[in-house]
């Protein structure tokens, strides 16, 4: 996770510095330490997206410490990460932020366990089911989750108007709600591409929105309906075409081959 973001981070400066000297635009370098640091409360880079990587770098090193220290024992396990989503929901409720994002990996792990047990004690994805049945069954918890969602949720800054009940629990029954329809929709081409490939999809597409909008603002109105669907499939268009270049060049700068192989 540290590797594609510090590629996805050089590589935006890269963009911003030729999109800016065409501009005749004063270019200021944003260090990928920096912005990891600081959380880009300074607002000077673009491509704010690129936070994910570091979240999930800690929220993995969350998982290992609490599966370490609970010797696989399960209600311990489930103990621990209600009490790390906790602390980090309080952290949000007040406003303290912890640099790298610590802070919001916290409230957020809840929802990767979350969808981790579902996986390994339901077999949630592998297991068969009728379409119908995953139909229902999704819809009904995207609804509850529509009706009794109340709030705000932010969990890049890790901002919550919300309840401690209305986050987690009505979150998860969302989590739960896209898993199942994940599942009855994962193996149309373009989807099954961007989950497998997913931090190239993020970590590249604001490149293109960003390029898109900055020329394309100059001859038309890009608030309107039209143009932001059209300028979804060109983004979308856009980095399949550059998982295929990055896969093929620099796989291990995108996650997709280890650069150190740790042998146990």
């Amino acid at each position: 996770m540290i590797v594609p973001y510090y590629f996805f981070v050089l590589l935006g400066n890269v963009i911003l510095f030729i999109v800016y000297h065409i501009d005749d635009t004063e270019f200021v370098y944003t260090s990928p330490l920096f912005l990891a640091f600081t959380e880009n409360s300074h607002k000077t880079y673009q491509f704010g997206a690129v936070w994910f990587l570091i979240s999930l770098f800690v929220v993995y090193i969350i998982f290992l410490v609490i599966k370490k220290i609970s010797k696989g024992i399960v209600y311990k396990e489930v103990i621990y990460t209600l009490l790390i989503c906790t602390i980090g929901y309080i952290l949000g409720k007040n406003t303290i932020r912890i640099p790298f994002y610590i802070d919001s990996s916290m409230t957020g792990y809840f929802f990767f366990y979350l969808g981790y047990m579902l996986n390994k004690k339901t077999k949630l994805l592998s297991r068969k089911e009728s379409k119908s049945k995953l139909i229902g069954m999704s819809v009904f918890c995207l609804i509850l989750v529509y009706l009794f969602s109340e709030g705000g949720k932010g969990f890049y800054p890790n901002e919550y108007s919300c309840s401690w009940i209305n986050l987690f629990l009505i979150g998860g029954i969302g989590v739960y709600g896209l898993l199942l329809l994940s599942k009855l929709i994962g193996k149309v081409p373009i989807l099954t591409n961007i989950g497998r490939y997913s931090i190239i999809y993020l970590g590249t597409h604001q490149y293109f929105q960003f390029i898109i909008e900055r020329f394309a603002i100059t001859f038309i109105d890009i608030n309107t309906y039209v143009f932001q669907i059209s300028e979804l499939f060109v983004v979308i268009l856009l980095s399949y075409i550059s998982s295929i270049i990055m896969l093929k060049y620099v796989p291990y700068l995108v996650a997709q081959k280890d650069i150190v192989h740790i042998i146990r």
